[in-house]
């Protein structure tokens, strides 16, 4: 379960569905690959290498289209959580 904060807009815990624990899964292995794919590596290495570029970027498609979907998801539930996210610096 993921915790809600107790600001007063919502006091209960919210159970992500079997589809929304897949996307939250793809999510957290897409972003597992990036990591283990670019580690050790430079700015110059990725520009330069074609296959790591590749890699990378279909990982970021996955996570693109996993977020779509959590938020497109989340947006028809009525799920608030969302405008409760603070971007950092803000």
């Amino acid at each position: 379960m993921i915790p809600v904060p107790p600001d007063g807009a919502a006091r209960r815990m919210v159970m992500p569905s079997r589809e929304g624990r897949r996307l939250l899964s793809n999510i957290a292995e897409a972003v597992g690959r990036i990591a283990e794919f670019t580690a050790g590596r430079t700015c110059e290495e990725y520009s330069t290498d074609p296959a790591l570029r590749s890699r990378v970027d279909r990982e970021v498609a996955i996570l693109g289209e996993a977020l779509s979907e959590l938020l497109r998801r989340e947006k028809a539930s009525g799920t608030p959580s969302t405008s409760r996210v603070r971007r950092r610096g803000r």
